[in-house]
């Protein structure tokens, strides 16, 4: 492959700069002083630890050495024996050193030795008082019960009045009910209060219906009477009472007065099903709290009914 001159050219300009900057930065390392010989100068760092004069250490004297050197001290005038004597005990005594020879710190004989156990003589029973005895917060043991002052304070079993009745004949001989509240009691059901129906101050007024959905009997101000009773009672008041109103508007078209007589029966099948289901078996807790209201309900509905279908029909032809 032949190269051109102009690439040779260019080939050996950049291999020529590459050279000089090489050279550059060679030439600015070695300018730059070197530290290691600078450190390698100095001295070494060396440290002398400087003895002290250890201080006197004077011995107490006794009362009767002390007699003595007071009576030396008046009757001959004597400061070089004194003088002597101090040099001499700070020659004798130890210089005194915070750790031991192998490097550990120097402690005092005295620290941390503990009394001698006492000695029991040959034959006694073992000391176990110590290793019996209870802590604060140990348990007592309950296999090994033994009773204490309040236990007759504190019951753990038993209403107030229990208590009062043993510390009144010494001991309970029999079992003892106090009606104070104690016993569970299941939830039930409550009736809804009874309150004056006046369609006028109803709250919501979509709930007494109109004559476009055909359920204004709703609104008729007949007030609320719980139902005779679920064995039949109640949809035999209701049979009765479309009889009689049958009766008395026996002259109004057949048509008009099934129109009016349509929510009574409507209710009265209601009030059937309900005495149905609680004399054949119905569920307990349905047959003691739904029923019963459900029953009054139907009841209730069944004569407004019969108030609004005699309200409208009186108004037909004979």
């Amino acid at each position: 492959m032949s190269v051109s001159a102009s690439e040779a050219r260019d080939r050996l300009i950049a291999g020529a700069t590459s050279l000089l900057v090489v050279a550059i930065a060679l030439r600015v390392l070695m300018l730059q002083p070197s530290t290691v010989h600078a450190e390698a100068s100095d001295p070494p760092l060396r440290v002398r630890f400087i003895d002290r004069a250890a201080s006197a250490r004077i011995e107490p004297a006794h009362p009767a050495d002390g007699r003595r050197a007071a009576h030396a001290d008046t009757s001959s005038n004597a400061p070089a024996a004194s003088t002597t004597t101090t040099r001499a005990t700070a020659q004798t005594l130890p210089r005194p050193h915070v750790y031991e020879r192998d490097g550990r710190l120097r402690v005092s004989d005295s620290i941390g030795a503990l009394p001698p156990a006492p000695n029991l003589p040959p034959g006694s029973a073992p000391d176990t008082r110590r290793a019996e005895a209870r802590g604060p917060f140990d348990r007592v043991n309950p296999v090994d019960y033994r009773e204490t002052r309040f236990d007759r304070a504190w019951r753990g079993k038993g209403t107030a009045g229990d208590s009062a009745l043993e510390d009144a004949h010494g001991m309970v001989t029999g079992s003892v009910t106090i009606p104070l509240g104690t016993r569970d009691q299941p939830a039930r059901a409550r009736p809804p209060p009874a309150v004056r129906f006046n369609p006028g101050l109803h709250e919501r007024t979509a709930d007494l219906g109109s004559e476009a959905t055909g359920d204004a009997y709703k609104a008729a101000p007949i007030a609320e009477e719980p139902a005779p009773g679920l064995d039949g009672a109640a949809s035999r008041a209701i049979r009765g009472q479309l009889a009689v109103l049958g009766r008395d508007f026996a002259h109004c078209q057949a048509s008009l007065f099934a129109e009016f007589a349509k929510p009574v029966r409507l209710h009265l099948s209601q009030l059937e099903g309900i005495e149905y289901a609680f004399a054949h078996g119905a569920d307990p807790v349905r047959a003691e709290h739904l029923l019963p209201r459900e029953a009054d309900m139907a009841y209730t509905l069944a004569r407004r009914a019969l108030w609004h279908a005699r309200q409208k029909l009186s108004t037909c032809n004979r």
